[in-house]
């Protein structure tokens, strides 16, 4: 076997470039690198007491040729699962034999061969023939990729419709009450509109906004492919696009025009998540009764790309569909949507579940007659400014906070605790027209489930229909 061309000796005395031009010191015991998309490192300092010097030498060796030919991310990954497969001996190793590694871990088992294959073909020495051939003979465990998908994992998998619905309407309420970011509240509705991967989010620029498409670069090993950009056509109906198109027109006019400054201020994917979950953690504080009372139901971007894949397998989608909107090269991966979900069959009834009445009652604020009885808006505002407008047919009531939020007013605002409705507004025209809308979602997606995502909706706007009709009863009895 024709063998690759060794290392040098003195690769330790002078500092070394990465392929994807970076710089490091290979002297270092960490190894730190930082892109457009994440921080990562390579902790050779964890081998220090487990390995000989000389062999942890050949090893940064081994990994200092794996950087000038691939990426960060992939060496890292590698490194990592060497790490975690390693069995620690009573003496530091000299060479690295096939007893020294626990190879049952099937998440990590393909690095492996990787490493051992690359280090011997180098020629440095640490991996003797018999182990590289050891390792290549052996069968791959089976790995169960899907395994939370199938089994619907409250914590890491897809969210259900209605977990979804009250996300969406506790972000907009936070965002109309100024507790979030209008960044913060973009990346949330995007993550959760489009499933893409945390990773892409953080690379978008502003010139990824192209009029009603959204060119998201894909990924591969945590590095952004510019020149692989997948287009997600946005619906021009939903104002969270409008919005977006508002904020990038502020990004660029702040950098001076320069259309290719991210879009959004998070450096690294880490960054991000931590970010989502510290908003999570202190302002949205969800909670489902699928997973124990008191525990908060995690939101990752993993769950959105899950549930975003979920609903089109359930609307009919093929595995080819949904490997395209969620960037992935082979659609084997995106089987497990389609063979986990349930076929239903039904109708949707005006009478919704149970659990969603409360839930209902506790988003509808007062209802007022008119808006005589509205309080004087502060800051030299009108009561007029705070008219929530639902086309020609009206107002239905007044907002209490900013009127500005625009989250697809009116019906959102059914389900925000600081809607006024009037008590005697077009709510039910508003419910009616409501209805029909659902029902062509239903007919074009042919599934009960992307219809049932509007359930806390259409129940809050029957509540106050109730409410109303309940409150004039009384008063003309």
């Amino acid at each position: 076997m024709a063998r690759l061309l060794e290392i040098k000796d003195d690769v330790f005395q002078n500092e070394e470039i990465t392929r994807d031009q970076q710089i490091y010191n290979p002297s270092d015991k960490i190894w730190r690198f930082k892109d457009n998309t994440s921080s990562q490192n390579l902790n050779f300092e964890q081998f220090e007491d487990k390995l000989s010097p000389e062999l942890l030498n050949n090893l940064k060796r081994v990994f200092i040729h794996r950087l000038r030919n691939f990426s960060v991310g992939g060496a890292r990954n590698i490194l990592y699962s060497f790490s975690s497969s390693l069995i620690i001996a009573d003496t530091p190793l000299e060479e690295i034999k096939l007893e020294h590694l626990d190879l049952k871990n099937a998440a990590i088992w393909k690095k492996i061969p990787t490493l051992i294959s690359y280090w011997y073909e180098l020629g440095i020495s640490g991996v003797s023939e018999l182990t590289y051939q050891q390792v290549r003979r052996i069968k791959k465990p089976k790995q169960d990729c899907g395994k939370a998908v199938r089994n619907h994992d409250p914590r890491t998998a897809q969210l259900t419709a209605e977990e979804v619905e009250l996300l969406v309407n506790r972000i907009n309420l936070l965002y109309s009450e100024d507790k979030i970011t209008t960044e913060d509240y973009l990346i949330i509705a995007i993550l959760l509109c489009t499933g893409m991967r945390g990773a892409q989010l953080v690379a978008l620029r502003c010139s990824s906004l192209v009029g009603d498409e959204l060119y998201i670069p894909k990924i591969k090993n945590n590095a952004p492919l510019y020149r692989d950009l997948a287009p997600h056509q946005l619906s021009p109906a939903l104002s969270i696009w409008r919005l977006l198109h508002r904020y990038v027109e502020d990004v660029v006019e702040k950098t001076d025009g320069d259309g290719d400054a991210p879009m959004f201020s998070y450096q690294t994917s880490s960054c991000l998540r931590a970010n989502i979950h510290k908003i999570n953690k202190n302002l949205i504080k969800l909670y489902s009764d699928r997973l124990p009372e008191g525990e908060l139901m995690p939101i990752t971007p993993m769950r959105f790309r899950h549930t975003i894949a979920t609903k089109m397998a359930e609307a009919g989608k093929g595995v080819e569909a949904i490997a395209q909107t969620l960037t992935h090269n082979c659609i084997n991966s995106c089987q497990v949507y389609v063979d986990g979900t349930a076929t239903r069959d039904g109708k949707i009834s005006d009478v919704m579940s149970p659990k969603l009445k409360p839930l209902a009652q506790a988003c509808c604020n007062e209802i007022i007659e008119d808006e005589s009885e509205f309080p004087d808006p502060l800051g030299g505002r009108t009561k007029m400014d705070k008219r929530v407008q639902y086309g020609p047919k009206g107002a239905v009531g007044n907002c209490g906070k900013c009127g500005s939020c625009s989250a697809r007013a009116p019906i959102s605002c059914y389900t925000c605790s600081m809607f006024h409705p009037w008590a005697h507004a077009p709510h039910r025209e508003v419910y009616e027209d409501f209805m029909r809308e659902r029902e062509e979602t239903g007919e074009f997606t042919n599934s009960i489930e992307v219809t049932t995502v509007t359930d806390l909706s259409l129940r809050s706007i029957l509540y106050v229909i109730e409410a109303c009709e309940e409150r004039n009863r009384e008063k003309y009895e």
